[in-house]
C-alpha cells in the first residue's frame, strides 16, 4: 500500500541536498519513493496510508556499515580491549548463541532508525550458522549484508552462499590483510587474490582491517618485517579498488589515505568503540577534507555498550572536533551523510538507498523531535545529531514496509530476549574461564 509521510522536516540527501521544512515523502505501492517536496506539492487525490510527521525529522534510513551482533552477549565486557580474549570468545560461540545475539541486535537496530546493516558472521560460517545469523534480521524486515570471514568459512560455502534469493540479503567477504596476519601466515597473498576473484564474480564487497587488532608492539614488529602497510600491499597486488570497506584508520598514514582516495574505497568509522578502546584518530577529518568516502558502523557493544547510530554520529562530530582542536572539523551534516549516503556507497547500494528521491527504495526513518531533550531547534539536523537518540525513532520503513512504529506493539518480547541473552552470556563466560583454567 502507498504511504504518504507529510508535515515533517524532510532531509532528502539528494544531489542538491534539498531540505523541505513541512515537506512530504510519497512511497508508492511498489515500495519505492514516488516523489518528495514541500507540503504544497502533495499530489491531489492521494488514497492510501498517511503518517503525520509534524514536529519530526524525516531521513533516509540509517545504515550501520559494520556490526558484530555476537558482542551483544558481552556488552561492557572487560575483555573487549584484549584482542586475544575477543578471538577466544568468538571461537567458542555456538550457533544458538549467534541466533540469540542476532535477535538482540536486530530488535535494537530496527527500533532505532536503522534500515540496513552489514553484520559480521562470527567464525567459520557453516550453512546453519549463516542461517542463524541472518534469520533475525530478516524477521525484523531489515536490509542486510552478511559478511563472511573468507579464511574461516572457505571458498566453497562462500560461493554457494552467493546464490541467496532473498532480495533484502546480500553477502560480503571479510579478509585479513594486516601485517601481523601476513607475517604469521594466518593469510597469504594467494588467499587475498582468491577472495577478490570471488567478489568479482558475484559482485560482493570486501571488508578488511588493515591495522589489525594485535597489540602495538606486535603490529610494529610485523610492519617492519613486511616493509609495507596493508593498504600498500593490496595496491601492489592490484586489488585495491572501490569494492573495499576499510575499518579502522588509526594505524594508517598519509600515504595510505592517499591510496584510499585514489582507489575510491570507503573507510568505516566506529567512533564510540574506537574511543572506548583508545584508538581514535584524526584521519576521518583528513579523509573528509580531501573528498574521500567514509561510512559509520556501530562495531559491537562489548566495548562501547551501545549500538545507537545517532550517538555514533554525535561521537564522530565531537571526537573529530576535539582531536583537531577545531569546532568546524566535522559537521553534523557530514556525520549524517556518512550514516546514509556513505553507507549506501560502501555497500554498493547507492542506486537503491541512502537518499530520499524518486525511484529509490522507500527506506525511511522518522524521528520524533517534540520531546523536551530537543529543546528549541534552530538547525534541525544539528539538533537531531547532537540531542537525539535511537529511542526517538517514531516510524521506520524498509522498501515501503513499516518495520517499526513507536505506537504499535513490539515485534519481540524484550524480557524474553534479555533473559536468553543473559543465560547465553553466562554459559559463554563459563566456557572461556574453563579454557583459561
Amino acid at each position: 500500500m502507498a504511504i504518504l509521510i507529510h508535515g515533517g522536516h524532510v532531509v532528502t540527501m539528494n544531489a542538491a541536498r534539498e531540505v523541505f521544512a513541512g515537506g512530504f515523502v510519497l512511497i508508492g505501492d511498489d515500495g519505492r519513493i514516488a516523489s518528495t517536496g514541500p507540503q504544497a506539492r502533495i499530489p491531489d487525490g492521494f488514497e492510501g496510508e498517511r503518517l503525520d510527521a509534524s514536529g519530526m525529522i524525516v531521513l533516509p534510513g540509517l545504515i550501520d556499515a559494520s556490526h558484530r551482533p555476537w558482542e551483544h552477549l558481552l556488552m561492557g565486557w572487560p575483555g573487549a580491549a584484549d584482542p586475544a580474549r575477543c578471538a577466544a570468545a568468538e571461537s567458542m560461540l555456538h550457533d544458538e548463541d549467534v541466533r540469540a545475539a542476532a535477535q538482540l541486535a536486530a530488535a535494537e537496530l530496527a527500533t532505532g532508525g536503522v534500515t540496513t546493516v552489514l553484520h559480521h558472521v562470527p567464525g567459520a560460517a557453516t550453512a546453519a550458522r549463516l542461517a542463524a545469523a541472518t534469520a533475525a534480521f530478516g524477521a525484523h524486515g531489515l536490509r542486510q549484508v552478511a559478511c563472511l570471514d573468507f579464511a574461516a568459512t572457505g571458498e566453497d560455502l562462500a560461493r554457494h552462499a552467493c546464490n541467496v534469493s532473498d532480495p533484502l540479503l546480500r553477502l560480503a567477504l571479510s579478509v585479513r590483510s594486516d601485517p601481523v596476519s601476513i607475517c604469521t601466515g594466518a593469510v597469504d597473498e594467494a588467499q587475498l587474490v582468491r577472495a577478490a576473484a570471488l567478489a568479482d564474480r558475484h559482485g560482493l564487497r570486501l571488508f578488511t582491517q588493515p591495522g589489525g587488532r594485535a597489540d602495538e608492539a606486535s603490529w610494529q614488529a610485523a610492519l617492519r618485517r613486511q616493509g609495507r602497510s596493508a593498504i600498500t600491499h593490496l595496491m601492489e597486488l592490484g586489488l585495491l579498488d572501490s569494492r573495499w570497506l576499510i575499518e579502522g584508520l588509526d594505524r594508517l598514514g598519509p600515504a595510505d589515505l592517499m591510496l584510499m582516495l585514489e582507489s575510491g574505497c570507503t573507510g568505516v568509522a566506529q567512533p564510540l568503540a574506537d574511543a572506548a578502546l583508545g584508538r581514535a584518530c584524526t584521519s576521518w577529518t583528513a579523509l573528509l577534507r580531501q573528498g574521500g568516502h567514509f561510512a559509520i558502523g556501530t562495531g559491537g557493544p562489548a566495548a562501547s555498550c551501545t549500538v545507537d547510530m545517532v550517538e555514533e554520529m554525535k561521537a564522530l562530530v565531537m571526537v573529530q572536533n576535539t582531536l583537531n582542536l577545531d569546532p568546524t572539523a566535522m559537521s553534523a551534516e557530514a556525520a549524517l551523510e556518512a550514516a546514509t549516503l556513505g553507507g549506501a556507497r560502501a555497500l554498493g547500494l547507492l542506486d537503491e538507498i541512502g537518499s530520499l528521491e524518486p525511484g529509490k527504495q522507500g527506506d525511511v526513518a522518522v524521528f520524533d523531535m517534540r520531546a523536551p531533550h530537543f529543546q528549541v531547534s534552530h538547525k534541525p539536523v544539528s539538533t537531531f545529531v547532537c540531542c537525539g537518540r535511537a529511542r526517538d525513532a517514531h516510524a521506520v520503513f524498509v522498501g515501503g514496509r513499516r518495520i517499526h512504529a513507536a505506537t504499535a506493539p513490539a515485534r519481540h518480547d524484550d524480557a524474553a530476549l534479555a533473559e536468553e541473552g543473559r543465560a547465553r552470556r553466562a554459559a559463554l563466560l563459563a566456557r572461556l574461564h574453563g579454557a583459561a583454567a
